[in-house]
């Protein structure tokens, strides 16, 4: 297998790492949101809705931060994908880190997350660099690799 084949195998890897990650966390925030929605129906039952919704936020936050930071860099879709995300330097990436590249850009601003790194990768890479390895923007804004597990 030659380099190019293997970078856009790696790239289906981080697109199908990311789609899982999106799956479990629409999933779990949906049972939230749902039971919220139910004890919202009485007045007698507000305080239970409210507690559903910090339980969002809850879950918002670990999976997106202190999974990721705690398991060597990695979400459930990269560890299934064998896939790991370092700092430019080699050690774990950090909270912060975490928090800003899977919950801020991958899954808050999904569709634009996808267009915009489609876009800069046919643009950029593909048409002027010709050069499938380049970084991808998140990854130069927030000083990381994604790299093999």
């Amino acid at each position: 297998m030659n380099n190019g084949e293997a970078i856009m195998k790696k790239l289906v890897r981080e697109i199908v790492a990311y789609g899982v990650d999106y799956l479990i966390l629409s999933v779990l925030i949906s049972i939230f949101v749902f039971c919220a929605s139910i004890f919202t129906i009485s007045s007698e039952t507000q305080n239970q809705a409210m507690l559903m919704l910090v339980c969002v936020l809850v879950v918002f936050f670990f999976c997106t931060s202190y999974i990721p930071t705690k398991q060597d860099g990695q979400t459930i879709g990269q560890k299934i994908m064998r896939l790991r995300v370092l700092n430019v330097n080699g050690k774990k990436r950090t909270y912060v880190q975490s928090f800003f590249r899977e919950g801020i850009v991958k899954i808050t601003f999904a569709p634009l997350y996808v267009l915009v790194s489609g876009g800069y990768f046919l643009i950029v890479n593909l048409l002027m660099k010709r050069d499938i390895t380049a970084e991808m923007p998140i990854d130069i804004l927030l000083k990381t690799d994604v790299v093999d597990a």
